[in-house]
């Protein structure tokens, strides 16, 4: 987060100079869209560290015959069912999340952006505050499928099973 506080001047220093609009901004306002974008841009780097991270952990400990390979390959295939719409979303909770709410942000200004009644601030603070009930919703949401996902069987590790029934041992001693 470093890069956290030259991005928003940066961001401020243009914003002031280029937009009358975010001229005209309060402080507060102004402050919550300078950070808006570094704290997603960190969210998302490091969940890609992170899954990378895991990958390669993974990677190094792995010892996996071609066969199982072949078998989760096969699982990892797309398949346009309810049960495959689950897995993606699952897998994919947290963009849906944030595209959900980034599409919620510009639809509710979309929505607000001819009204004269309010002022830009209220525009920006009701489009922030719909958005993150939304993603609350979705985030509750996942939470609830979560609830489902323990009383599906575990699946199986076919080589912690080899290994307790000795095969891998043996197939070490020759």
């Amino acid at each position: 987060m470093a890069i956290t506080v030259p991005v928003m001047l940066a961001a401020g220093y243009v914003g002031h100079r280029y937009s009358p609009s975010f001229r005209n901004l309060y402080p507060p306002i102004k402050l919550s869209l300078g950070l808006a974008i570094p704290t997603a841009v960190f969210f998302t780097v490091t969940d890609k560290a992170a899954i990378e991270a895991d990958r390669e952990l993974v990677a190094r400990f792995s010892v996996t015959r071609p066969e199982d390979a072949a078998a989760i390959a096969r699982e990892r295939q797309p398949v346009w069912t309810m049960e495959g719409f689950k897995k993606y979303a699952y897998d994919n909770r947290l963009k849906l999340l944030g595209y959900s709410w980034a599409a919620a942000v510009a639809g509710v200004l979309m929505y607000t952006y001819n009204r004269k009644d309010i002022t830009k601030s209220q525009k920006i603070i009701n489009a922030r505050l719909v958005s993150q009930v939304l993603a609350l919703v979705g985030a509750g949401a996942f939470a609830l499928s979560l609830g489902e996902e323990k009383e599906k069987p575990i699946p199986v590790d076919a080589h912690f099973e080899r290994v307790m029934r000795g095969e891998e041992v043996m197939h070490h001693q020759h």
